[in-house]
């Protein structure tokens, strides 16, 4: 994505959205409401066909869209057959309903979801190492390169940290972000400081750790 590119989206999703979710559909068919776009869950569209479609196809002609994926499992460590098998599938089910509805912006999150033949369906935190950084690099790449655009990667909140842990939540947040070129959201880090500073004590086997600040970090494109 160049800068143009960059700009566009930017301006497409200025003001306030909403979350499109299925007890607003009738609304948004029989109405316009004011809002300035709205912000589906990708997996919920990977269908065929059906309703859900229907409105989003509907709704994309009136409103900027954010695809927001839940799914991917980007940081899940698991090369065996079974995840490869899975991610492969997910990603080309996502470049799909991208070219088919030609979003404002495509998001994921910071995270890892799934083991061998287990999906989690949570959103699970990723040790901030480098080795996590590598993984996160080549998984975010790779999307990008398949939907030929740059994708924005959400941190998930935090409640406790890794004694593994080698560097600091926003630091491991701009590792990736500069080194693959994506834009990435820390917004959830204001949830991640209440919920650590909220707890009195600490079990012995964890270390509670809360960043200072909340901030998009995006790299320069050119």
């Amino acid at each position: 994505m160049n800068r143009a590119e960059c700009r566009r989206s930017d301006a497409l999703l200025r003001g306030a959205g909403v979350g499109l979710r299925a007890p607003h559909y009738r609304t948004f068919l029989e109405t316009t409401p004011a809002v300035d776009w709205l912000e589906v869950h990708s997996e919920n569209f990977f269908g065929d066909g059906g309703f859900d479609l229907h409105v989003l196809d509907h709704v994309r002609q009136r409103y900027p869209v954010s695809l927001h994926g839940v799914g991917l499992s980007l940081g899940s460590a698991d090369e065996g057959p079974d995840a490869t098998s899975r991610f492969a599938w997910h990603l080309e089910q996502l470049a799909r309903l991208v070219q088919r509805t030609e979003p404002a912006l495509v998001s994921e999150h910071l995270c890892w979801g799934d083991f061998g033949e287990r999906h989690f369906n949570d959103l699970l935190p990723l040790p901030y190492t480098r080795q996590a950084v590598a993984r996160m690099v080549e998984r975010v790449a790779r999307v990008q390169d398949r939907l030929k655009r740059r994708i924005l990667v959400e941190n998930v909140s935090s409640y406790v940290t890794f004694v593994a842990d080698e560097m600091p939540e926003l630091e491991f947040v701009a590792a990736v972000a500069h080194r693959v070129a994506a834009s990435c959201s820390t917004s959830t880090i204001f949830t991640s400081i209440r919920s650590i500073t909220a707890s009195i004590r600490c079990r012995p086997w964890t270390r509670c750790r809360a960043s200072s600040s909340a901030r998009s970090i995006s790299p320069a494109i050119s």
